[in-house]
């Protein structure tokens, strides 16, 4: 197997294995029916305390399946755009 190779399965694995928790499985859920929301949103959503929420997040977004933008003090965040991410949409979405 190539190093390319490589690399994309252990992102994949990465990938799958956030999405593997209850909470971030729920947040991943409501940013792909919302394209976005922030922090305290989420939270409010959820009926989960914003700090839980916002740790979450920034290991969803560390491991590359969300991206952050900051508006003044709020950080919103929303799902990247990418073959991984679509494919996930699948498995996340289903009801």
């Amino acid at each position: 197997m190539s190093s390319s190779a490589t690399t994309s399965v252990s992102a994949r694995a990465r990938a799958i294995a956030l999405a593997g928790d209850a909470t971030r499985l729920r947040i991943l859920r409501l940013l792909f029916a919302c394209q976005g929301a922030c922090v305290s949103d989420v939270a409010g959503r959820l009926r989960a305390p914003v700090a839980n929420i916002s740790h979450h997040l920034r290991a969803l977004e560390d491991g590359g399946l969300v991206r952050s933008t900051r508006k003044g003090k709020t950080i919103c965040y929303a799902l990247r755009d990418s073959p991984l991410i679509r494919s996930l949409r699948r498995v996340v979405c289903v009801e």
